[in-house]
């Protein structure tokens, strides 16, 4: 299921970066489809940059207009945003069933404006494309509930009988 890190993927990138992305008027960015690996990705992401799928453009560049379900082409990553969390993104990947092909804070992460909640993205690479945007909601769908489900299995019990859930034992890691 998971991609390998030397492999180039597909998705589509800003044509600029942004220092502070709660400044962005996302109705003028503009993103062009790209193939790169993983490492290049994370550069990406640590200079700014924006993300989405491949979508059915008229052109080279295409902007929020021509980002729907309508004109989806395909995805190779799947990613899950985590808001407004207690528990801290290393904590919280750690007791995660499925890991991600990798993760990062997103804007507001830890800050007044969340609350000082924890915000990040999880990115699921995948060794094929996905064509269809069925496709691409069903395998959002089944890692959510993955993550949801797995979150009140049994993590750890102690001699004493006492049991704490993967959900229980993040939070314990965050504290």
């Amino acid at each position: 299921m998971y991609f390998q890190d030397s492999k180039k993927f597909e998705i589509s990138v800003s044509t600029q970066s942004y220092s502070d992305k709660n400044l962005i008027k996302w109705n003028s960015v503009e993103y062009q489809r790209q193939s790169i690996t993983v490492e290049e990705f994370a550069r990406l992401i640590k200079e700014g940059y924006c993300f989405c799928h491949s979508f059915k453009t008229k052109g080279l560049l295409f902007g929020l207009s021509e980002k729907n379900d309508a004109n989806f082409l395909s995805a190779d990553m799947v990613f899950v945003d985590i808001d407004d969390s207690d528990i801290e993104m290393n904590d919280f990947v750690d007791c995660l069933v499925m890991k991600p092909t990798l993760y990062y804070t997103t804007p507001n992460n830890h800050t007044e404006k969340s609350n000082y909640k924890y915000r990040f993205r999880l990115c699921y690479l995948f060794s094929l494309p996905i064509y269809t945007v069925e496709t691409y909601h069903s395998l959002y769908d089944g890692i959510a509930e993955s993550i949801r489900k797995n979150w009140k299995l049994p993590a750890l019990s102690d001699l004493n009988g006492t049991t704490l859930t993967y959900g229980a034992l993040a939070t314990q890691i965050g504290k």
